[in-house]
């Protein structure tokens, strides 16, 4: 720790504790220098109030780390807060995006469904107006035939009627002829018989 270098000069100023050895002092002061450089914050904990008694400048240099930790703890803090606060956004506009997607499937699916629907009806009306239009020709042909059933049955009847108005005027005819003929041979026997006579 770059703070603990500064230290040095203060710390080698520092009388020792005991008066009985200077070994002790110096062992002391690297325990000391050792803690100072792992964290401001722990130093100022385990230091006693006597102890800062003694070196009040590296008290004061401990609380400015301490600040400065705190300070950059705090900032850590808000940066974690802002990350966390950028995510949830993230996730929300995710979740939104997800959402919106999800409407745009399902409503795309409800516009397939109405289409296959309308396409179904169309292919059923189709259908229905084909088999009409079947039924209506077949209809049409059928009273077509019946009509030339019909006619073709009123023509025969007219034909056998004529023909047997005709057979009845030859028989007529016959008969008359053979009537005159009879009347006439008669005459010619009536007249033969007188000049016999």
């Amino acid at each position: 720790m770059p703070a603990g270098s500064k230290t040095d000069s203060h710390l080698a100023k520092t009388e020792p504790i005991s008066d009985g050895g200077s070994a002790s002092s110096i062992t002391w002061l690297r325990r000391w220098k050792k803690m100072l450089q792992k964290t401001a914050a722990d130093t100022l904990q385990t230091l006693s109030s006597c102890q800062l008694q003694i070196c009040p400048k590296v008290s004061r240099k401990a609380k400015k780390e301490k600040k400065k930790l705190k300070k950059k703890k705090e900032k850590k803090e808000k940066r974690e807060k802002r990350k966390e606060k950028r995510k949830e956004k993230r996730e929300k506009r995710k979740e939104k995006r997800r959402e919106e997607k999800r409407r745009e499937e399902k409503r795309k699916e409800k516009k397939r469904k109405e289409k296959k629907r309308k396409e179904k009806k169309r292919k059923e009306k189709k259908r229905k107006e084909k088999k009409r239009k079947e039924k209506k020709r077949k209809e049409k042909k059928r009273k077509k035939r019946k009509e030339k059933k019909r006619k073709e049955k009123k023509r025969k009847e007219k034909k056998r009627k004529e023909k047997k108005r005709k057979e009845k005027k030859r028989k007529e005819k016959k008969r008359k002829e053979k009537k005159r003929k009879e009347k006439k041979r008669k005459e010619k026997k009536r007249k033969e018989q007188p000049s016999m006579m």
